[in-house]
C-alpha cells in the first residue's frame, strides 16, 4: 500500500509539475506571442508614422505653395492697385490742366481790356498767316508762269 500510495503521490506531483511545465510552456508561448506582436505593431506603428510624417511633409508643402500663389496675387492685385491709382492720378492732373485753361479764359473774358487786346493779337496773327500765304501763292504762280 505505500508503494501505490507513493506511486500515486509522485503520480500528483508529476501532474503538478507537469500542469507547471505546461502552464510554463504556455507562459512561454504567451511572451514569445507578445514579442512577436510587438515587432509587428512596432512595424505597423513605423510604417503608420512614416504615413503621418508623409502626410505632414504634404500638408506643409501645400501651404507653402498655397503661400506663394496667396503673395504672387497680392503682388499683382497691388499692380492692378498702383496702374488704378496712375490712371486715376492722370484723369486729377488732366483735370487740373482744364480747370487753369477754363479759369484764364473766364479771367480775360471778365477783364475787357484783356479780351481786347486779345481779340487784337488774334486778328493781327490771322493777317500775318494770310499775307504768308498769300505770298507763297503768289512766288508759285510767278514760278509756274516763267517755267
Amino acid at each position: 500500500a505505500t508503494l501505490a500510495a507513493e506511486a500515486a503521490r509522485e503520480g500528483e506531483k508529476l501532474a503538478v509539475v507537469s500542469e507547471a511545465h505546461t502552464a510554463h510552456l504556455e507562459d512561454l508561448k504567451m511572451k514569445r506571442m507578445a514579442g512577436m506582436l510587438s515587432v509587428v505593431l512596432r512595424m505597423r506603428n513605423a510604417s503608420i508614422a512614416s504615413a503621418f510624417d508623409t502626410l505632414v511633409e504634404r500638408c506643409e508643402d501645400r501651404r507653402r505653395r498655397r503661400d506663394a500663389v496667396r503673395k504672387a496675387l497680392l503682388r499683382m492685385g497691388h499692380m492692378d492697385l498702383a496702374a488704378a491709382f496712375s490712371g486715376f492720378s492722370a484723369a486729377i492732373a488732366l483735370r487740373k490742366r482744364r480747370s487753369d485753361a477754363a479759369n484764364r479764359a473766364l479771367a480775360r473774358w471778365r477783364h475787357p481790356v484783356l479780351v481786347a487786346a486779345l481779340e487784337t493779337w488774334s486778328n493781327e496773327i490771322q493777317r500775318v498767316k494770310w499775307d504768308a500765304a498769300e505770298a507763297h501763292r503768289a512766288k508759285e504762280m510767278a514760278l509756274l508762269q516763267s517755267g
